[in-house]
């Protein structure tokens, strides 16, 4: 009987259940009804009120009232606009009255009786009063400024009135709910900023007498800052905004009028606990001893010492106040600023280390808004200390392991940790000591990220960069990127006989496979971080010696190697500065030598003579053309090095004498009796010369004949100087084949030879064969083809698969016959490449 009754009675409470919650329904829809009641009149009044205020309008244009619908716009430079436009109209309103005013009362004596406001004016006043505390997009900020500009135009409004009405207009009332009663904290704050930045305080405080002077200060100056005060008591993402306020309006006062009537109103904060006080008091009171050499142990001398409030003894007081600021992340209070310049300023450089190491204290908390906040704290110290010598006192062991923790692992704290590089590697210090330690830190964290990040996203190199543009922290860097490519350590534990295969993804096994994508990732972002590099060298006109060095890098590895008979066989020892060791581990793949050379030709791109359309000329990068093509020299001499293409015995001496026209057009550059336009047309060529020598690594046939055609007619051009239009022709033939070929360093190169060589130059039998050239292609079979083109090529794909198929067969066949054979790299000219 126990059960029985035990399963019934939730059947007897269940409609008791539902009674309470058809109550609470009923309940909740009378709410929303009565909301929606209240709405409605909130509606009607406001609507009541717009009315009204229509009726009240001055007569103007359609313009007049926009300008106000445009100080809300989200855009600076629009409600910059507006306010000027305002501003303007209201002054010729107020010209305009007063002229009539004379007219109608010719004894009117303006030092006596008030100068009347116009109709305008009047509305202005009241509407950017009450659109101070609108919600509308960036309405407060427009209303502000257009407040301020008013105030300074015009100091005939009463500043008394202007308090009251933004007082009783933004009145708090005790049935607001939380929005309203922000907007209305917000219309009093951004008042009394214009109020304050309108520099009608300091200009009647220089006017008044010292009786009428305390009067002022009392009525309005008190008023004013209790005002703000009350504001900031009330919400704490207000406080920092109020104190910035009150400080703009402590500069406009005198100490003595000050301390009589204005310190007594901040007593009561500032006499509070460590633990209670406002970090922004903190800042109010740093800002009161620069202005009134001010100390705040003379109002607290129970929590503050006297002397400055940014002292050694002070350090754990200010070090727990700063603590109680994450309320603003992510933007930093601006208290860190105040002390942080203190710090800086004062010639005791002692105080700097035990301040810093109390904020990496807050690492310990393992937490990521303090993580955060020290890594903003390091910025502040690292960007005032740039031009000092002695900041190393920052990258100590604690901060160093502190940083490798927070970049080893994604989260949004790693990329704060990417900005804090950024910003070091813009930064440099004037002594080489101290760049070189920020240099170190850098290569220790490369260390730290290589085996967690393929891709160089927490590192970004361009920041090293920028930082280093010495010879020796740069080498530095580019051997520690070197030593990487050079040998990767492999995860397979034990797989030493795997260490030396040519780790080709298009043949091998699954576990080869495996290494091989392991040994290319980590070379891939070898090779990223280098390009970056080199980019950023170049844009930032950094040492020739690096950049230089990195290039040959890039070179060497796209197309020499030791030999495809012997893998095992060391690089010569001139060349081991490029590998720092005596042979790569594993071998390089033919898809990530693809990859070399990709980068190698989006490099080129940058090293061009001519830049922008104005004809700005830069020869230093025909000298790092010229350069690398002594480096390919060098490389062909060597022996023990084999070029990936099968070349002809004519390929070492065509580069020999392209890189002595090059040295004959950069001579020829440096007399400075040559126009911009001659020195333009040899630095055109120059380009044309050393790019085409450098493609003819891609494709040595083509190049070869192209190459040699070009030094005939510079020889023909510049040297013999014959007064005929064949070398001209010649070259138009050259470039017109360049430009429609996949390349967008020929495009750039052609273009530029095009305008400042052949353009000048052209006869009306090379126009001819210009146009020639372009209308050559039918349009109606490019647009229309017939069915026999169409089947003529698919036939042609169809044999072009056969045979592919064919060679993989016997590629298969014959590594079954010999398993130990390697698979010989690509020794055939390829096409032209696409630059990324």
């Amino acid at each position: 009987m126990s059960e029985k009754s035990s399963k019934k009675k939730p059947t007897q409470k269940a409609p008791k259940q539902k009674e309470q919650k058809e109550k609470v329904q009923q309940k909740e829809q009378k709410e929303k009804v009565q909301q929606k009641e209240q709405k409605e009149k909130i509606q009607q009044n406001e609507q009541e009120e717009e009315e009204t205020n229509q009726l009240k309008r001055p007569k103007q244009e359609q313009g007049f009232f926009q300008h106000f619908w445009s100080l809300a716009s989200l855009d600076a430079s629009i409600r910059i606009e507006a306010a000027k436009a305002l501003l303007e109209t209201l002054i010729e309103c107020q010209k305009k009255c007063e002229k009539e005013n004379k007219k109608k009362t010719p004894d009117f004596d303006p030092v006596k009786q008030p100068i009347p406001i116009c109709e305008e004016l009047a509305y202005a006043l009241k509407r950017l009063i009450g659109g101070l505390s609108s919600s509308r997009d960036a309405a407060r900020l427009g209303f502000c400024l257009a407040l301020t500009e008013i105030l300074r135009a015009f100091p005939i409004i009463p500043l008394n009135d202007i308090l009251k009405s933004i007082q009783t207009e933004h009145k708090l009332k005790s049935r607001m709910e939380n929005p309203e009663q922000r907007d209305s904290l917000y219309g009093q704050l951004f008042g009394m900023i214009a109020i304050v930045r309108s520099d009608r305080v300091s200009s009647l405080l220089n006017k008044f007498s010292s009786k009428n002077l305390s009067a002022f200060i009392s009525g309005i100056v008190v008023p004013m800052t209790q005002t703000i005060i009350s504001v900031a008591t009330h919400r704490v993402f207000i406080r920092e905004a109020a104190t910035e306020a009150l400080s703009t309006l402590l500069v406009q006062l005198d100490e003595a009028e000050f301390k009589i009537h204005v310190l007594p109103v901040f007593q009561n904060m500032m006499q509070k606990t460590i633990d209670k006080i406002w970090p922004e008091m903190v800042s109010t009171a740093i800002d009161m001893e620069k202005i009134f050499e001010f100390e705040i142990s003379s109002v607290s001398s129970k929590h503050w010492k006297p002397g400055k409030v940014v002292q050694l003894e002070h350090f754990d007081a200010l070090v727990s106040i700063l603590k109680r600021t994450v309320y603003c992340l992510p933007r930093v209070h601006s208290l860190f600023d105040r002390i942080i310049d203190d710090l800086v300023a004062d010639p005791n450089k002692e105080l700097w280390k035990p301040f810093w190491s109390k904020i990496l204290d807050w690492t310990n908390l393992n937490k990521d808004r303090f993580n955060y906040l020290v890594l903003k704290t390091f910025e502040k110290f690292f960007v005032r200390l740039t031009n000092r010598d002695d900041i190393s006192f920052l990258v100590s062991p604690r901060f160093k392991e502190f940083f490798f923790k927070i970049a080893k692992v994604r989260s949004p704290l790693s990329d704060a940790a990417l900005y804090t590089l950024d910003l070091i590697g813009t930064l440099r210090t004037n002594s080489d000591a101290e760049t070189s330690k920020i240099a170190h830190f850098f290569l220790e964290l490369l260390e730290e990220l290589k085996n967690k990040n393929k891709i160089a996203s927490f590192l970004n190199l361009g920041s090293i960069s920028a930082l280093i543009k010495e010879d020796k922290i740069g080498n530095l860097v580019l051997d520690n990127l070197f030593r990487t490519f050079s040998v990767v350590k492999l995860p397979v534990s034990g797989a030493k006989e795997n260490r030396t295969k040519t780790l080709d993804p298009d043949n091998s096994s699954e576990s080869d496979l495996d290494l091989g994508s392991h040994a290319n990732s980590e070379r891939v972002w070898v090779l990223n971080v280098i390009h970056s590099y080199i980019v950023k060298c170049h844009l930032l006109n950094s040492s020739d010696t690096l950049l230089l060095r990195s290039t040959n890098f890039l070179f060497l590895h796209s197309f020499f190697d030791t030999g495809s008979e012997d893998k095992k066989k060391p690089f010569p020892k001139q060349l081991q500065t490029y590998l720092k060791a005596e042979l790569l581990e594993p071998e390089l793949s033919d898809r990530l030598r693809d990859t070399c050379q990709a980068k190698l030709l989006n490099i080129l791109q940058h090293f061009t003579s001519i830049k922008s359309e104005a004809g700005e000329l830069d020869p230093k990068n025909l000298n790092l053309l010229k350069n690398i093509l002594s480096f390919e020299v060098q490389l062909l001499e060597t022996k023990g090095l084999d070029h990936v293409m099968d070349l002809e015995d004519s390929f070492k001496s065509s580069v020999v004498r392209a890189i002595e026209n090059v040295e004959k057009i950069s001579h020829m550059l440096s007399d400075d009796s040559l126009s911009k336009e001659e020195k333009n047309s040899l630095a055109a060529f120059g380009d044309l010369v050393a790019h085409s020598a450098i493609q003819m690594n891609f494709e040595p046939d083509e190049f070869e004949d192209l190459l040699n055609d070009l030094i005939s007619c510079f020889e023909k051009i510049f040297i013999t100087k014959e007064d005929t239009s064949e070398p001209y022709e010649v070259l138009q033939e050259i470039l017109l084949g360049l430009l429609i070929k996949p390349n967008a360093v020929f495009r750039v190169i052609s273009m530029n030879a095009f305008h400042y060589l052949v353009l000048s130059q052209m006869s009306q039998s090379m126009i001819i064969s210009l146009f020639s050239i372009i209308h050559s292609t039918n349009p109606e079979v490019l647009s229309n083809p017939t069915n026999d083109q169409e089947d003529s090529e698919e036939e042609d794909q169809d044999e072009n698969i056969e045979e592919k198929k064919e060679k993989k067969k016997d590629e298969k066949n014959e590594k079954d016959q010999n398993p130990g054979k390697k698979k010989p790299q690509k020794k055939k000219g390829k096409k032209l490449r696409k630059t990324e």
